[in-house]
């Protein structure tokens, strides 16, 4: 991040372009109005989105205080080293060096305090919830239907990050696998011209 950074201040003058970053967008909110489960969806979209957007479009330059504390309670040593402390020089270099923030949104959801039960929910000592949205392309699948999600995370990013420009860089579902939608699909295509 830092590098990319470094490298975009140094050599902007030559290109005439635009230089972003992209984020998955997953919108985090709360399952209840309990102030644990309310410090839970902060805790989970610091993990899921502005540790990767705060250094860059934050007022500081650094990752979220709320993650930087709580890495700090992990025991484990290897932990920490994933997110590692930016210099004074290095906040500098990464805060504002990229022009717009591109999102790949495809879910939101809903998060109580507990332990879940990737590495990331356990570190970070939040549950993700996804019942309450529907499922969408298959049985299977992660993706869920909720668009709504979306509107409230560009919300947040126009209040907490100076509304700097967005684009939408992936959205949507996956097909449905099975021959039936292939056929379709190729025979579709075929058949045009």
């Amino acid at each position: 991040m830092i590098r990319m950074s470094f490298h975009i201040r140094k050599n902007s003058e030559r290109f005439a372009g635009k230089f972003g970053i992209v984020a998955g967008g997953r919108w985090c909110c709360t399952f209840s109005e309990l102030p644990e489960d309310l410090a839970a969806a902060t805790r989970a979209l610091d993990w899921a989105f502005n540790w990767t957007v705060s250094p860059i479009f934050g007022k500081s330059g650094d990752y979220p205080d709320g993650m930087k504390q709580r890495m700090k309670l992990l025991e484990d040593a290897e932990k920490q080293e994933i997110m590692p402390e930016f210099t004074e020089e290095e906040k500098l270099i990464l805060k504002g060096s990229a022009d717009f923030l591109g999102i790949n949104y495809y879910l939101a959801s809903e998060v109580r305090d507990g332990v879940g039960p990737s590495q990331m929910e356990a570190d970070a000592h939040f549950d993700y919830l996804d019942d309450r949205w529907e499922k969408i392309s298959g049985e299977g699948s992660w993706l869920r239907y909720a668009p709504e999600g979306l509107l409230h995370l560009l919300e947040y990013i126009k209040d907490n990050y100076d509304n700097v420009p967005v684009l939408i860089s992936e959205n949507g579902c996956a097909d449905i696998v099975g021959e039936e939608v292939f056929n379709f699909i190729v025979c579709g295509f075929a058949g045009s011209e």
